[in-house]
């Protein structure tokens, strides 16, 4: 019922894409391929003027991906809610928080990541070394991604950092 839900979505909003560019997302995204769909998707936006493309579309698609718990598309969609670079797209910090938080339940190790970001900042949620630290060390203890990888090379720093902040009370 997913697939038949997303395949009509995507008819749905056709005739605002190229028709290259959209054929290939329908096709990878008409079963419960949800990896080659969310490739396609990815491609799709690489491909096209940002100022172009309709982003409720890429959402929609998005959180049918998720929905199916297919965790890239939900840090995708927390990432799109935390970063004010695209006009249609407002930031909130909620929603980003929200996926975020199940891509990180569904190990996606960026997104613990980034939930670690927003609790060592106190952005949306209050200001808790502790539970940063904890998600920073769930993201560095599992380095599949090179992305997580490369930010944990300085794992003992973050880590004796925010131990000394929870030490000192802050």
């Amino acid at each position: 019922m997913k697939q038949l839900i997303l395949y009509f979505l995507i008819i749905n909003f056709l005739n605002a894409y190229s028709e290259i560019g959209i054929n290939n997302v329908i096709e990878n995204c008409k079963g419960a391929q949800y990896k080659e769909c969310y490739d396609a998707i990815s491609d799709f936006k690489n491909d096209n003027n940002y100022a172009d493309i309709n982003w409720k579309w890429i959402i929609k698609l998005n959180k049918n991906l998720c929905d199916a718990s297919y965790a890239k598309a939900c840090m995708s969609l927390g990432n799109l809610y935390t970063i004010n670079s695209i006009q249609e797209i407002k930031v909130d910090l909620e929603k980003s928080a929200i996926y975020n938080t199940k891509a990180c339940e569904l190990n996606n190790m960026i997104a613990c990541n980034n939930l670690g970001v927003m609790y060592k900042y106190g952005k949306f949620y209050k200001k808790d070394y502790k539970k940063a630290l904890e998600l920073f060390m769930k993201s560095c203890s599992n380095k599949d991604h090179s992305a997580v990888e490369k930010a944990c090379r300085s794992k003992e720093e973050i880590i004796r950092i925010l131990q000394e902040e929870i030490d000192s009370g802050g």
